[in-house]
């Protein structure tokens, strides 16, 4: 398929729950209109169309509650957007701008893949909301700022899957939970600018870890708590001490 995904075309689409537009040569921006049309829509990839542009429509989630700290652009305001979202896959295209301030609205959302794209700016504090989000992967854009400081706490019940390598994001990584049971296994922070100390594993249960080429320093935990692990990339850092028993 080629030319720009249809706007208004798809309007008389109401019950649709996936569009599948991966793998084609598609050009041109992603529909802001689609928020007034398809409430319905669960899956939504349009993943390795590299000829793709534009930004993440803000007008495709639902707004946040007053008492969230991120501003909120209110083109595109409607009573459901795009808000039962469950899979949204727009990996290696050619995206740019930031992730709208609103990402949290999509409260159903439990996959989100946008890796390898070119989008720059800091995730937003409202990724904090999404607490049914299995897979988190922006690996390979131009992000940069530091995280989210709850990120890993408050998605401790659902995240199990989170790659952000070859970014620039900065600051400390946050810190793992150190209660419950939380069912991460698998994280990617590597080719960042992360600096200072990594202070726990906490009470994950890991089977992967990649901190590799960043400016971690201190001394480096001891990865016993984290009986699955089986994969530790610590790399390219300027830890310092012994390795830990």
């Amino acid at each position: 398929l080629t030319r720009a995904l249809p706007g208004d075309g798809l309007a008389c689409a109401r019950h649709l729950l996936t569009l599948d537009a991966s793998y084609n040569h598609l050009t041109g921006v992603l529909p802001d209109a689609w928020a007034e049309s398809l409430h319905l829509l669960r899956v939504l990839r349009f993943n390795n169309n590299p000829q793709l542009t534009g930004s993440i429509p803000t007008a495709w989630f639902p707004p946040l509650g007053d008492d969230d700290d991120d501003t909120l652009n209110s083109a595109g305001a409607g009573a459901y957007r795009l808000g039962n979202l469950v899979e949204l896959d727009g990996t290696d295209c050619d995206l740019t701008g930031c992730l709208p301030a609103n990402l949290g609205g999509a409260s159903w959302l439990a996959t989100l893949r946008l890796g390898g794209n070119r989008l720059e700016g800091a995730v937003p504090g409202s990724v904090t909301r999404l607490t049914q989000l299995r897979e988190l992967s922006l690996r390979r854009n131009a992000l940069s700022g530091g995280l989210p400081a709850n990120l890993f706490a408050a998605l401790a019940n659902s995240l199990r899957t989170l790659d952000l390598a070859l970014n620039a994001f900065t600051g400390a990584p946050p810190p793992f939970p150190t209660t419950g049971y939380p069912v991460l296994r698998d994280v990617d922070l590597s080719e960042n600018d992360f600096e200072g100390p990594f202070e726990s594993f906490g009470a994950v249960l890991l089977m992967r870890l990649s901190l590799a080429h960043n400016g971690l320093t201190g001394t480096f935990p001891s990865p016993c708590g984290s009986g699955f692990l089986d994969h530790l990339e610590i790399q390219g850092n300027a830890f310092d001490g012994v390795f830990p028993d």
